[in-house]
């Protein structure tokens, strides 16, 4: 069966399928009643036709208005044909499409300009409009290498050194004029130059090499040791006879000044004082010495 036909057999002609959207232009047909058809595509009003009285909305019993035909099929006049939504689906689609390719792009941007400001975990201020760029040097950013400061120890060893090699002078101010340099015999009990090793005796620092400090320290220990009945002083080896050297430098030493000016006197007292000591090992701590003028042997 055609579709222009009714089914009733009468042959009619589908003005708005034939022409489209120019049926608008043409005026409305007079056969009333006769059944028309929705074209496709084109909006339609939602306004019920038949005007206020085919919708009693304060009466008692409600009309319900007319429900919208399915699309394509046969409408009379009477009823309302439902109108599009005005934009079309693929409008649609692309216009979503084109919003979700500018939220892509600009969450790239972001994403690359977080990752620029944190690379290299340093930010700088933006510089003012038409200024000079600012670019920090490469080794601006590395750390500051630490410098190395002399150890405090090696600095208070040389300040002490300084303060024992003054009290010994001191100490032979004191004595030289106090001496009688006429040849008499004393005891000779120490004998030490700074930096002297002696392998017979143990320093002041455990070691058997003697610096300044523990010069001081033995001379300290030999003139407290007799209770003062027998006088010690320091000199140093330039200060009477033949003026002895060694390495180049005068020694420090400390005599004692025992009674009596002999040789053997000295002896005497030095064995007293020494008694564990023999032979060598008492030579070597305590010895009768004399005291001659400069230049003399």
């Amino acid at each position: 069966m055609n579709n222009d036909q009714q089914p009733d057999g009468g042959v009619i002609w589908n003005v708005r399928a034939l022409v489209g959207d120019l049926a608008d232009e043409l005026p409305p047909e007079s056969s009333a009643g006769r059944p028309q058809e929705s074209p496709v595509g084109r909006p339609q009003s939602s306004r019920p036709v038949g005007g206020p009285a085919a919708f009693n909305a304060t009466g008692p019993e409600r009309t319900a208005p007319p429900q919208p035909p399915v699309r394509g099929e046969w409408v009379t006049s009477g009823q309302a044909v439902p109108q599009s939504s005005g934009i079309s689906m693929g409008k649609a689609v692309a216009a979503a499409g084109v919003t979700l390719l500018v939220m892509v792009v600009a969450l790239v941007i972001a994403v690359g300009s977080i990752d620029d400001d944190t690379s290299t975990g340093t930010s700088y201020p933006d510089s003012p409009a038409g200024g000079p760029q600012y670019f920090p040097p490469e080794d601006a950013r590395l750390p500051t290498p630490l410098i190395p400061t002399p150890a405090p120890a090696e600095s208070t060893f040389d300040d002490s050194e300084d303060l024992a090699l003054a009290q010994l002078h001191q100490f032979r101010q004191q004595d030289l004029p106090t001496v009688s340099l006429d040849g008499r015999y004393v005891a000779q009990l120490a004998s030490k130059t700074v930096g002297i090793v002696d392998p017979n005796q143990i320093a002041a620092n455990g070691s058997n090499t003697f610096y300044a400090q523990d010069i001081v320290a033995e001379h300290l220990d030999l003139r407290n040791r007799f209770d003062g009945a027998t006088r010690v002083i320091l000199l140093l080896s330039t200060d009477y006879g033949r003026q002895q050297l060694y390495g180049g430098e005068p020694l420090w030493i400390t005599f004692a000044l025992p009674p009596g000016s002999s040789k053997e006197a000295v002896a005497r007292w030095c064995a007293n004082q020494f008694p564990q000591l023999t032979g060598t090992d008492l030579d070597n701590q305590c010895v009768p010495r004399r005291l001659n003028p400069v230049g003399s042997s």
